[in-house]
């Protein structure tokens, strides 16, 4: 550690144990093992359920309930026949049996997507407790944590890049499916132009209606090229409004990825309504409008304006400025954790929304099968780890922009402000004869190239934007899934397989 720093110690140990421990104690088991999948019987078992629901449909009628009971009672005793081997059509009025099924960790594997859902929990972890190794350092060593190189942030950044990957792919997969039918493509390609639009009237907005300090950023940033002297002048008044034109862009793709994730999970909160417990509807409330409250702390006239009346006295003894920052942040953070915690039920309520997704495909055909009933529950069950990914990426991107900000902001847990080294001159004869004196240059380096304040700008203006596409796209979801279908689990996802 004396001779690498703390940091990049702490980043060889959090490598070795992503790679060796992790790989036999992985994040995903604690996510999707243990959740109650609903499998379909064979077909020797739906053959003699059919046939008792064809013996007591003349009779008195009996009910659901006894006709599994005595299906199941006849299943022991069956002998193999041919009609267990034929298909078998399943009449639309009679409910179609269901069997309760744990799934184990050994059987996790099968599920599509199930890699990239292993490698971002486990990266997503590292790079937690690297943030909060680096967080320990700092409290203890703040000096040394100034003179040190960050390198929280650069596993930061890998596990963001990395979500963002995901939802595009997850994304592009609904985009290209050839199912005019369908109302999901057409929802995405909407919420990315009305984001760009919204994206434009962000821009707009001064610091006085929304606190992004975006402006303040990408002005630092011109009067770096403007100060270089090797750009002419006239580009460069041009190149402060070319770069909000590319965040806008980006803001407006990052939102319309959010938009199908958007749609589980208001799947899953209207099923949570119906048979969710009072706690739980509660729970489910607080998750639901969280964003939009957090977005509220970001709107100066409702928050700062009344907090500091005159810009230096607060409203509240001993609150400064840089303090309500962060703890905006924390607020972001306990979200954030809320989400996870909640994931394993989200998914849950996606497992247990089967009957409805049978349904759905019994009535779009008109021969139901039991081929068929058992190809709809089998793409439905191993289409888990795509609606896990849909469920975890958005929360982590927004997890990882308030560590980002959190780092690059150089301000501790208490909202003081840690004032980082003047990045110095770089002689490059001298970091090209030692290797680690040019690792001791790096942060030197990355200031000269981007400016510290350039880059914490464009992440505060991500973190406030996730939160914005997250409000917006789940109260969108929650209207296309009351009111324009009424049953989204037969999305364009679970129908291709992906």
């Amino acid at each position: 550690m004396a001779l690498l720093g703390f940091h990049l110690t702490a980043s060889v140990i959090a490598t070795l144990f992503l790679h060796r421990v992790l790989v036999y104690m992985p994040v995903v088991n604690w996510l999707l093992s243990g959740l109650l999948v609903w499998t379909v019987p064979g077909k020797a078992y739906l053959s003699e359920y059919v046939q008792l629901a064809e013996k007591t449909s003349n009779g008195t009628g009996a009910k659901s309930k006894s006709l599994r009971k005595n299906a199941a009672e006849k299943r022991k005793n069956q002998q193999p026949s041919s009609a267990a081997e034929k298909d078998i059509d399943l009449p639309k009025d009679l409910p179609l049996p269901l069997l309760p099924v744990k799934l184990k960790s050994q059987d996790s594997g099968v599920l599509l997507y199930y890699d990239e859902l292993f490698t971002i929990l486990n990266m997503a972890l590292v790079a937690g407790l690297v943030f909060l190794a680096s967080e320990v350092f700092q409290s203890l060593y703040p000096a040394k944590w100034l003179a040190d190189v960050n390198l929280t942030v650069v596993w930061l950044c890998l596990v963001l890049v990395y979500c963002l990957k995901m939802l595009t792919q997850l994304t592009w997969l609904v985009v290209k499916a050839n199912r005019l039918q369908s109302g999901e493509r057409t929802l995405i390609l909407l919420t990315g132009v009305c984001f760009f639009l919204l994206a434009i009237l962000t821009m707009v907005l001064d610091g006085s209606w929304l606190d992004l300090k975006l402006d303040r950023g990408l002005a630092q940033l011109v009067s770096v090229v403007k100060n270089d002297g090797k750009v002419q002048q006239k580009r460069v008044s041009n190149l402060f409004y070319l770069l909000k034109a590319l965040v806008a862009i980006s803001a407006a793709l990052f939102a319309s990825t959010l938009a199908f994730p958007a749609l589980r999970l208001a799947r899953s909160y209207l099923g949570a309504l119906k048979r969710s417990s009072l706690l739980g509807r509660l729970l489910c409330q607080a998750v639901f409008v969280s964003p939009l409250l957090l977005l509220l702390l970001w709107v100066p006239p409702l928050t700062t304006g009344v907090l500091f009346p005159d810009g230096h006295d607060p409203l509240i003894p001993g609150l400064t400025l840089a303090q309500y920052e962060h703890l905006r942040l924390l607020l972001v953070l306990h979200y954030c954790a809320m989400r996870l915690l909640m994931s394993r039920w989200h998914l849950q309520m996606y497992l247990d929304g089967a009957h409805r997704h049978v349904e759905a495909r019994r009535q779009a055909t008109t021969r139901f099968t039991a081929s068929k009933f058992d190809t709809a529950m089998r793409t439905m069950n191993s289409s888990l780890a795509v609606v896990a990914l849909q469920i975890v990426c958005p929360v982590i991107v927004l997890l990882t922009c308030v560590a980002i900000l959190h780092s690059a902001g150089n301000f501790s847990w208490t909202g003081e402000y840690h004032v980082a080294p003047p990045a110095a001159p770089i002689n490059h004869t001298e970091s090209t004869g030692n290797s680690f004196r040019l690792v001791s240059r790096l942060p030197s380096l990355i200031q000269l190239l981007v400016p510290m304040d350039f880059f914490a700008a464009v992440v505060s203006f991500y973190t406030v934007w996730t939160l914005i596409a997250i409000s917006v796209t789940t109260f969108l979801g929650f209207l296309y899934a009351n009111f324009v279908e009424k049953d989204i689990s037969s999305s364009t996802l679970v129908r291709t397989g992906a």
